[in-house]
């Protein structure tokens, strides 16, 4: 189902495993959901250490222009039409 959300928190950092992620805290009427919690760096086995990658600097930046922001604690009380079952955000 379509509905409107706000982000009302951003986390941008290490998780307990030591892997960089990204996650925005999106409230609704009545419900608040989190989005993201994707892997944004890789573990390099030569170095024997997670890297930061394309990929991650790709989804950071993509979010920060879709919301015409230069820093990402600016995406904070910004509203975003979402697709979600209820549970989870699916778009």
């Amino acid at each position: 189902m379509y509905d409107i959300g706000q982000i009302v928190r951003t986390e941008l950092g290490k998780e307990d495993h030591g892997i960089m992620t990204l996650m925005l805290h999106i409230e609704g009427d009545g419900w608040g959901c989190g989005f993201g919690g994707v892997a944004l760096d890789s573990y390099d086995k030569s170095k024997k250490e997670r890297v930061a990658t394309a990929f991650g600097m790709e989804c950071i930046t993509r979010l920060m222009d879709t919301f015409s922001v230069t820093r990402w604690e600016d995406l904070k009380g910004h509203y975003v039409r979402l697709v979600w079952d209820g549970s989870r955000i699916k778009k």
